[in-house]
């Protein structure tokens, strides 16, 4: 959903004149007159209150008055990020880049006042989706990796951790997907999506090695939560193959609708192909993974892609995907 709004807005910019606020450097000056009338009527309210009456004139597309709300929140709460960020996404609207990375940047360095740490996190994957809507990868890596550097259970030197990880490694390239999940379990977390979308892109630069630590961790995590939900519904369940798993979801529809909604489909296709593209000898287990992306027509291209590449195995495809 932030994708898309995003992009609907940045698609914008070239079909549709914005009026003429939109291209001054500071809104504040264009809103102070109303703001000043109505400073008093407004700081009778909570700053929460404000905040979500500005976001409500924001989706209504009324961004002069929404921009009203959100700075008289300011006045009152001038160390609360989620203010700036609010700000920032207005700013979006408005047509104006140079202050939308302004006020993110604002959010950010205040990111100790946050009431919790996943809205941090956000913060950096709002960064993302402009990036690679500006066609700016590079930056696009770095505010990825900004959510990664993190996750403790990837970024952690400690000998025990780091071998895990090699196992993981190890197990997916030498005993497949379907028994790495048998043997090894990963909480989700805040950075399943940045796992996912770092090592799609790394498969599609080519960056195999790269990619591969990636997409095990967020295709361990995305199917962790899912198995753990599942058990608490059927207390004797033993996980075999996902294929059987997936088989066994149909009727359990919360389930199957967060491994969509996490892009499972998407992981396990690129986990496949940046198995096949670092080491050739390994393709069977790229073979384990397209072979059930195959059967499964709610894998939409993923499901086609994977039938090409079982009659003939190759890198750079080039799927049209938005990470």
């Amino acid at each position: 959903m932030r994708f898309f709004f995003l992009a609907a807005i940045i698609t914008s910019f070239s079909l549709f004149p914005f009026p003429a606020f939109a291209q001054a450097r500071d809104v504040r000056e264009q809103v102070s007159q109303e703001l000043q009338t109505r400073a008093a009527d407004l700081q009778r309210f909570p700053s929460w209150l404000l905040v979500e009456k500005g976001r409500e004139l924001r989706t209504q597309g009324r961004i002069s008055d929404a921009f009203t709300y959100f700075f008289a929140a300011q006045d009152k709460m001038p160390q609360d990020p989620g203010i700036d960020f609010e700000i920032a996404k207005a700013y979006l609207q408005a047509g104006d880049m140079p202050m939308v990375h302004l006020y993110l940047d604002r959010a950010i360095e205040k990111r100790m006042h946050f009431s919790h740490p996943q809205l941090l996190y956000d913060v950096y994957y709002f960064r993302s989706d402009l990036a690679w809507l500006q066609e700016e990868f590079m930056r696009y890596e770095l505010e990825l990796l900004q959510i990664i550097r993190a996750d403790q259970r990837f970024m952690s030197q400690e000998e025990f951790d780091r071998n895990l990880r090699r196992s993981y490694l190890t197990s997916v390239l030498d005993r497949g997907l379907n028994r790495s999940l048998v043997l090894y379990r990963i909480p989700d977390s805040f950075s399943l999506e940045a796992h996912r979308r770092l090592g799609v892109f790394y498969v599609q630069s080519g960056r195999f090695q790269e990619a591969l630590p990636h997409l095990i961790f967020s295709t361990i995590m995305s199917f962790t939560r899912v198995i753990e939900e599942y058990r608490k519904l059927v207390l004797d369940f033993e996980f075999s193959t996902i294929a059987d798993f997936m088989e066994r979801l149909h009727t359990q529809e919360g389930l199957r609708d967060y491994l969509y909604s996490v892009q499972v489909y998407q992981g396990l296709y690129y986990l496949a192909e940046g198995i096949y593209g670092y080491d050739r000898t390994r393709v069977e287990s790229s073979r384990e993974i397209w072979r059930f992306l195959s059967q499964r027509p709610d894998a939409g291209p993923y499901q086609s892609a994977s039938i090409s590449q079982l009659a003939n195995p190759q890198t750079y495809l080039q799927l049209r995907d938005r990470l």
